[in-house]
């Protein structure tokens, strides 16, 4: 019961108060032009201008020669017309996340909250609920029912042990594929690598 509490508590929270700064986050509003490297392409103050000299002299021409070079940080979004706006989510604080407290909190951090949502759930429902089921079999002093008793204790305890081994499998896939930059945040942009 506390734990379909704290799940649905949860999930409260974030609907109410994180899925708004996703849709914010994706146009920033912020986000003006401090330099024009071409006239297609705007830097904003988090990145500069940089003249492709290699280019030139390769394909001697002047056009879309000179681009926009993002801060360690930032990005470009291709919706938002102005390069180097969005600030990216740090790797390294996903995969501690991920890692060190587990539960899905590596994805949360990033925006995946339907990833987070899945996994916080299976590990509620599966590693929890079996765990308190086998836990009070171990507290029945039934004389006559001892036999039936031990028997469902027995699948109890190993599907507890199947169900924990195969989220913890889970867990260190989940943070490996995070420590090698595979997942994209919530707006689909990559991480900050580390």
């Amino acid at each position: 019961m506390v734990t379909i509490t704290l799940l649905l508590f949860i999930t409260t929270y974030i609907l109410l108060f994180h899925s708004q700064s996703i849709d914010a986050q994706s146009i920033p509003a912020t986000c003006l032009p401090s330099s024009v490297c071409n006239s297609t392409i705007y830097c904003s103050e988090h990145g500069h201008c940089y003249y492709d000299l290699m280019e030139y002299n390769s394909n001697r021409t002047n056009e879309n020669l000179e681009k926009c070079i993002c801060d360690t940080g930032y990005a470009t979004q291709n919706n938002t017309g102005i390069h180097c706006c969005y600030e990216q989510k740090s790797q390294i604080m996903a995969f501690l996340m991920e890692f060190v407290v587990g539960f899905g909190l590596g994805h949360f951090y990033i925006g995946n909250y339907v990833y987070f949502y899945v996994k916080f759930a299976c590990y509620c429902l599966f590693c929890c609920s079996f765990y308190s089921i086998a836990v009070c079999f171990c507290y029945n002093n039934d004389e006559l029912n001892h036999k039936n008793a031990t028997q469902t204790q027995k699948f109890f305890n190993i599907v507890l042990i199947s169900s924990c081994c195969l989220y913890l499998i889970w867990q260190w896939l989940d943070a490996i594929l995070i420590g090698i930059n595979y997942y994209k945040d919530g707006n689909n942009m990559p991480l900050d690598p580390w």
